[in-house]
């Protein structure tokens, strides 16, 4: 019996180190803001991704575990260490999103005759080009990971999601 909870007790704090680990290698992700042909992106997504979705899966064995269903804090800890995650995967593909759309229509909309055509459109444009010159200087000018980014600005989902929403709607009209 003795040597059963020494096991348990082991394999608990296995997970907690773990748990450290993902937390301390999450923390770690950098966002890389480049400048090519005076387009302004992000580059390094799809390692970012394929990142996160080890560290989810591997949180999933931390989850799915018998250990932390009868530890309180453990479990509290993945859950929100997983829901972190999950977050930053939705923000990396609604970047990924934006990404391609705007760059589809960017070139488009710095030409002067199709602005005069498209009036509408190009005041759309306009906005969802602030926001995006505005977001890659934060990105730029931030000296911390991706997750403490996405901590600190909680809107950032929610922001890429509605000037998406516009950028689709701007592809549509055209």
């Amino acid at each position: 019996a003795l040597e059963s909870i020494k096991q348990k007790a082991n394999r608990r704090a296995g997970y907690y180190n773990e748990l450290k680990a993902l937390t301390t290698d999450y923390l770690k992700i950098q966002l890389t803001v480049s400048v090519k042909e005076g387009r302004t992106m992000l580059r390094g997504i799809d390692d970012i991704q394929i990142l996160l979705d080890e560290q989810t899966n591997k949180l999933q064995g931390i989850l799915s575990n018998p250990v932390t269903a009868t530890d309180n804090k453990l479990k509290l800890e993945a859950k929100q260490s997983n829901d972190r995650l999950k977050n930053a995967q939705l923000v990396l593909e609604e970047v990924v999103k934006f990404q391609l759309s705007y760059l589809y229509l960017e070139p488009i909309f710095s030409g002067g005759e199709v602005n005069k055509a498209l009036i509408n459109e190009k005041k759309d444009f306009d906005k969802v080009n602030t926001f995006w010159t505005n977001f890659m200087e934060t990105l730029e000018n931030v000296s911390f990971s991706l997750g403490e980014f996405l901590d600190k600005d909680t809107q950032v989902n929610k922001q890429l999601e509605t000037n998406n929403k516009q950028l689709g709607d701007i592809i549509k009209s055209l």
